[in-house]
Formats: C-alpha cells, sequence, structure tokens
C-alpha cells in the first residue's frame, strides 16, 4: 500500500521554525514552495511469499527534500511483520540518507496460515523542521494452504469453470469409467473420468491456484504381456491450464479450485481382436501458487482399466479381475491381474 504525506503548510510549519534558525530562512521558503505545489513525502508497505514459503515483508520511507534545496534528510522506518497466530518479526528504528527500506521475514509454518500483515511506522528529521511524522502504512497478503480430495463418482462440480472443457473432451459431464464420446484426440476409449478438489484456506484467496501431476509409475499389458511403448516411470504427466480451474473465487466457489483427469485404454485396428489392454497407474498431485511455492500435501491417486475388443470391433470394458475398472485415492498393483 501506497500513500504520499504532505508536510504542513502555513502556520504550523512556520511555528517549527526555531529563533536562531533564521539565517536559513531562504531554504525553508524553498521547501515551502515546492510542498506547495504538490511536493510529498512517499512512504508504503508490502509482503510477499517466496519459492520456499518464507514471507517477507517491508517498509519504506521516502523523505527525499526537493530539487535544488541543497538539503538532506533521514529518513527512519520501523516494520513489523505479524503472523494470523500472533508471530513477529521486526526491525528497531533505522534510518538512511533520505530514503530507508527496513525488511522483515517469517519462515513457512503450514500450522499458521492465512493474512500476514506488515506494519511500517514512518518519519524524518530536517535540520529546519526538526522531526516529521509520516504515520504508519500497512501491507497485508495472504499465505494459501490447499487441502486436496480426488472424487470418481457424480458429475463434474458446477462451480469448476474447466466442467465446460471436460464435457467437450468426453461428451459428458458424469465422472467415473465410461467410453468417451467427445473430441479429446483418443476417444473413443474407455476412461475412467477424476476430479480433483482443492479447498483453499483462507477461503477469501484470489492468486491463483496451479495443480501439479506425477507419474509414479503406469504400465500397460496386451493381454499379460508389459508394453514398453507405454510404461511411464517417474516423470511429469501433461499439463493443460484448460483442465484446471485455478481461481478459488470463479463460478462463486469460495475458495475451490479444481484439476480434472481422465486416464484410459483401447486397442487400436482390427488386428487387435480378442486383445485385452489393460492399464495401471500410480499418480502424486500437488498445488502451487504461481511462482513455484508449493501450498499442499501430496495427493495419492490411481486408476486402473481393462479393455476387451471384440469381435464386432468395438471395445468392451473387461470385468474378469476384481476391483478393476476404477479409480480412487492411494495406491494401486500394477501387475496386469493385480495381485
Amino acid at each position: 500500500m501506497k500513500t504520499t504525506r504532505q508536510v504542513e503548510q502555513g502556520h504550523s510549519l512556520r511555528w517549527r521554525i526555531p529563533p536562531y534558525a533564521r539565517i536559513l530562512a531562504w531554504t525553508v521558503a524553498v521547501i515551502v514552495a515546492v510542498a506547495s505545489s504538490g511536493r510529498g513525502y512517499t512512504t508504503y508497505s508490502g509482503t510477499s511469499v517466496g519459492t520456499n514459503g518464507t514471507v517477507y515483508g517491508w517498509g519504506v520511507t521516502d523523505a527525499t527534500p526537493p530539487p535544488g534545496s541543497g538539503m538532506t534528510h533521514t529518513a527512519y522506518v520501523l516494520t513489523i511483520l505479524r503472523s494470523p497466530k500472533g508471530r513477529t518479526a521486526s526491525t528497531p528504528w533505522i534510518n538512511g540518507v533520505n530514503i530507508r527500506r527496513g525488511d522483515v521475514s517469517l519462515p513457512w509454518d503450514a500450522t499458521d496460515l492465512g493474512t500476514y500483515t506488515d506494519t511500517s511506522s514512518h518519519k524524518f528529521y530536517c535540520v529546519v523542521l526538526g522531526w516529521v511524522v509520516l504515520g504508519t502504512t500497512q501491507g497485508s497478503g495472504p499465505v494459501p494452504y490447499v487441502t486436496l480430495t480426488l472424487r470418481t463418482s457424480g458429475e463434474v462440480s458446477s462451480d469448476n469453470s474447466a466442467r465446460g472443457e471436460y464435457n467437450f473432451r468426453l461428451g459428458t459431464y458424469g465422472l467415473g469409467t465410461f467410453r468417451c464420446a467427445g473430441h479429446n484426440v483418443d476417444c473413443p476409449v474407455w476412461v475412467t473420468g477424476v476430479e480433483v478438489k482443492g479447498q483453499v484456506s483462507p477461503s477469501t484467496f484470489t492468486g491463483s491456484i496451479i495443480f501439479r501431476r506425477r507419474i509414479i509409475k503406469s504400465i500397460t499389458y496386451n493381454n499379460t504381456v508389459e508394453d514398453p511403448a507405454y510404461t511411464k516411470t517417474d516423470e511429469m504427466d501433461g499439463y493443460e491450464a484448460a483442465y484446471q480451474d485455478q481461481n478459488p473465487q470463479s463460478g462463486g466457489s469460495a475458495g475451490k479450485v479444481y484439476d480434472w483427469d481422465a486416464p484410459g485404454t483401447g486397442n487400436k485396428g482390427s488386428a487387435e481382436v480378442g486383445h485385452i489392454r489393460r492399464k495401471r497407474s500410480n499418480y502424486r498431485e500437488w498445488a502451487e501458487l504461481t511462482n513455484g511455492m508449493k501450498v499442499s500435501g501430496d495427493l495419492y491417486w490411481y486408476s486402473r482399466l481393462s479393455v476387451y475388443k471384440s469381435q464386432s470391433g468395438g471395445d468392451l470394458l473387461k470385468t474378469d479381475i476384481s476391483g478393476d475398472n476404477v479409480a480412487g485415492m492411494g495406491s494401486t498393483k500394477t501387475t496386469w491381474n493385480l495381485q
């Protein structure tokens, strides 16, 4: 937050001038003239969050005299950063020639989230005016934490701004296992649609939240034989912003963000009639701020799916293995028979 303070004018300013300083009357006249034409002194405070979660606060006092006055001032600032739970970091009164900045910081604490407030006090000293108090300023910013959960049934949430993209790509709003019929490049194949919800604290947070997902292990089998062309180990999953609702306030959601995915598999071409494709995948997902700072724990989830190529050329869901064709929180075995 930035404020500009004018030096007092008129009688109160002249009253501050001691009798023995009359030899400096010309200098004072310069200050009064410049101030009355709009010259002020600038003070402000601010906060930010670093990539490792450290919260920074600062305050600045800019008491630079008017150009041509031939004077210098001693600028002072005192800065205090407060956390929602009352942790503080502060500077003493520190000073510099004409302008001074005071910086403070508090380390990341996952139990101390919400709005951090930086309050700075400002003043300067002038040999003519003496002490001039410029008041206080405040800067504040929320430090969010995101709690992640997984949904695999029902429909994509109505306040999820990526809901339309889900329907466009997959041909439905429904979650769970189905044969997609939308505009996704792989359709029609069998997929399991999931929605990851991030509940943001504080719920009033307005910054962007970005989801990241890593494939821990994903194996696709042709019957019982692993297909190495579709095996992935410890690599980032594809990222598309259109699949995410990164705005905690969109659609009136008041502190919720969303991601969706639809892991799937299918048999390509008539040569694979009678083949069974089985896909077993484990994922790790988390949330970040735009500066890369992680603001959630890890959500571990899995997907498993088996599809049979029928004589008619269409894929059918294969249900011969107990617990197959679902997604859920946690992890799955990545063997073809889940044993």
